[in-house]
């Protein structure tokens, strides 16, 4: 019996580690801490982060998975629509005045927030 508890132990912990493989928020915070130890400025640090939060309220509000197996050239196209067409600029700040928050935000940043590694 001892070798059946060892064995399920040892399963799970591959699935784990499995599923960590393919998780986004693992993956991100992997990439993060590689471009932080590169010497990245604190403010471009900041950008990915919340570059990275865009993305994620993205797939949150569409009830995908963060797993980088759903992650498509097609979701990408959405993403972009996305933000250019409902995300609203400065939702994220709450002294911003509503009469300032237009919807999508400037072409320059979408591809800032598409590109930016």
């Amino acid at each position: 019996m001892a070798e059946d508890r060892r064995k399920g132990r040892t399963v799970k912990k591959e699935r784990n580690v499995e599923r960590l493989k393919y998780s986004l928020d693992y993956l991100f915070d992997y990439y993060y801490q590689a471009r932080k130890s590169e010497g990245r400025a604190e403010n471009t640090l900041k950008t990915y982060k919340q570059n990275y939060a865009y993305f994620c309220e993205y797939l949150d509000m569409r009830g995908i998975i963060r797993d980088i197996r759903n992650v498509t050239a097609e979701l990408g196209r959405e993403y972009i629509i996305w933000l250019r067409d409902e995300k609203k600029k400065f939702s994220d700040n709450c002294n911003v005045p509503e009469s300032v928050r237009a919807v999508g935000p400037l072409p320059k940043s979408i591809n800032t927030r598409i590109n930016k590694s």
